[in-house]
């Protein structure tokens, strides 16, 4: 009785197996030649390598790793901004739209002056799958610099926005305005992925933060524990270059036609092998006098970061430099152009190091982490012949805080920088600060 019972339900189980396998691509592994015990393995196997879900993982690139945990093994597949449902594999064909986004509230209060608040970013992700590998994701930021007693109205800027085609389960295609894939900050920059109310002074005065372009290029990953992004995509703008803040006044951005007279190419390579440890490098070159006469400056960029998280303490670290060629022509053309004398330095750098430790216990969602970041940066790091660097653009800070996550999306913020150069740039930067930051 039992046997006839199990034949009976035998031919309803293998049409559940059968309806796994043809959603799971696993349907061409000729089935008829397995057990019914072994083809349950392989889709058990198959499930356990497929990444989680839209609600569970939406940031761009790999997931970020947490503050205090160990960074998750390298999926196996593309991940977008917006993350959409499907196996790497052999993606969902189900159209689906995505709507995500982060903020930034701040407080802060130097020596001697009144305090301020506001919102210091308000930021949307819109995503939409066209096909099974046809995706497209944006970002839509609202600019925080307005005088609303006088009726500006806040800009919006389009932080990024381009389609992604996947070629293969390990390579995709990418076009659109595109984010640098420099540093650790640039391509994850939510509140929630960093300590500190303001993101770190080398990732915003040697490699600009915001860094985007129109361009082209490749993402995917091999082995299993290697990861790359390599693009095309606008170059710099040499003649807004400055001593202050080097190269970061001369990005495109993408807002309107970029000039692509000089295409810059830029990559970043991230191995995920160890356990708890993240370790990166990434290049870029170009050319970046499209609006200077005679001169053509090229600019060289090379980076190398890294991250390590075991149970409650966790460290990350970047050094960043920076080449400017023909920086003496570049200083006198555009002095000759704008009666400015620009001082650019023919090489800048930096190097910051954080460690951090959560008080509370690793194996609950919550965390307090307590941290300190040491950054040191040079604006005018080496001169061009005939130019005298400034001690003021020779910079270093402590700043010291705790980050509250009572869930890994949400983080309240305190901080206070020491700087130890104490010209005006660098007192600016002194003072407390409170954040509150989210991401949706």
């Amino acid at each position: 009785m039992l046997a006839a019972t199990t034949n009976a339900q035998t031919p309803k189980l293998e049409d559940r197996v059968a309806a796994l396998e043809r959603r799971l691509s696993l349907s061409g592994q000729a089935p008829s030649t397995l057990t019914l015990e072994e083809r349950i393995a392989a889709l058990e196997s198959k499930i356990a390598m497929a990444p989680a879900s839209a609600g569970e993982r939406r940031s761009e690139e790999p997931p970020r790793p947490e503050v205090g945990k160990q960074a998750p093994p390298l999926a196996a597949g593309i991940l977008t901004d917006v993350e959409m449902e499907g196996d790497t594999g052999e993606p969902s064909g189900e159209l689906r739209d995505v709507v995500s986004g982060y903020a930034e509230f701040r407080y802060g209060k130097r020596p001697n002056t009144n305090g301020d608040a506001g919102v210091e970013r308000f930021v949307l992700y819109f995503g939409h799958r066209f096909s099974s590998r046809l995706r497209f994701s944006s970002a839509l930021e609202v600019e925080p610099t307005a005088d609303e007693s006088m009726g500006e109205a806040r800009k919006v800027l389009l932080g990024q926005a381009y389609l992604e085609f996947l070629a293969t389960p390990r390579l995709s295609v990418r076009s659109g305005i595109l984010l640098a894939p420099i540093g650790i900050i640039n391509e994850k920059h939510e509140p929630t992925s960093f300590n500190g109310v303001n993101r770190p002074l080398v990732e915003t005065y040697i490699i600009p933060s915001g860094w985007r372009d129109a361009g082209i290029g490749l993402t995917g990953n091999f082995g299993r524990a290697w990861r790359y992004r390599a693009y095309v995509m606008g170059g710099l703008n040499a003649s807004h270059f400055a001593a202050e803040d080097g190269i970061r006044g001369g990005r495109q951005g993408g807002q309107f036609f970029t000039n692509f007279r000089n295409p810059a190419q830029v990559g970043r390579v991230e191995y995920l092998g160890l356990r708890g440890l993240t370790l990166g490098a990434s290049g870029y070159t170009s050319k970046s006098g499209f609006e200077l006469k005679r001169i053509n400056p090229r600019v060289n960029i090379t980076e190398f970061d890294g991250q390590y998280g075991r149970g409650r303490f966790n460290l990350r670290g970047l050094f960043a430099h920076v080449w400017i060629s023909k920086a003496g022509e570049l200083n006198r053309s555009i002095a000759e152009e704008s009666s400015q004398r620009p001082n650019i330095a023919s090489e800048l750098g930096g190097w910051y190091i954080e460690p951090a430790w959560n008080l509370f216990s690793s194996e609950g969602h919550a965390e307090l982490l307590v941290f300190t970041r040491y950054e040191r940066f040079n604006t005018q790091l080496a001169m061009p012949k005939g130019y005298t660097p400034l001690d003021e653009y020779q910079r270093d800070a402590v700043i010291v805080g705790t980050t509250l996550r009572p869930v890994q999306d949400v983080a309240l913020k305190v901080d206070y920088t020491f700087s130890g150069n104490r010209s005006i740039p660098s007192r600016r930067r002194d003072g407390f600060r409170l954040g509150l930051g989210w991401y949706f």
